[in-house]
């Protein structure tokens, strides 16, 4: 799986984001400046949006290229999702958004290409 070939999610909190490579807040602005890649924004309803624990995705994927057992990541993974709406700041490390709909073509802005 390839990151540059996903779409990246970002948390908003307050009128920040939360930087997914380190997990702290910053601005938009800041985002849009050093990205290199597209920026979009999605209108998604909350309720198809949830935080995840990306550290632990990332461990998880790592066992499984070492052909080790990763069951109870798995369970730990998924007891740390969390919808948005009940998601605050610090809950998780480094959360990423993990949206679980498809998304209309009318739902989608280019901020950034």
């Amino acid at each position: 799986m390839s990151r540059v070939s996903n779409i990246y999610a970002y948390i908003s909190v307050d009128t920040n984001i939360i930087d997914i490579t380190c997990g702290d807040k910053i601005s938009f602005a800041q985002l849009y400046e050093r990205s290199q890649q597209a920026i979009l924004t999605l209108d998604v309803a909350a309720e198809y949006c949830y935080a995840s624990d990306l550290d632990l995705f990332d461990q998880i994927k790592d066992a499984f290229k070492r052909n080790e057992t990763v069951d109870t990541m798995i369970d730990r993974y998924w007891r740390t999702v969390v919808n948005v709406k009940y998601f605050r700041y610090g809950m998780i490390a480094r959360p990423e958004a993990m949206i679980v709909c498809d998304i209309e073509p009318n739902a989608i802005s280019i901020v950034k290409q």
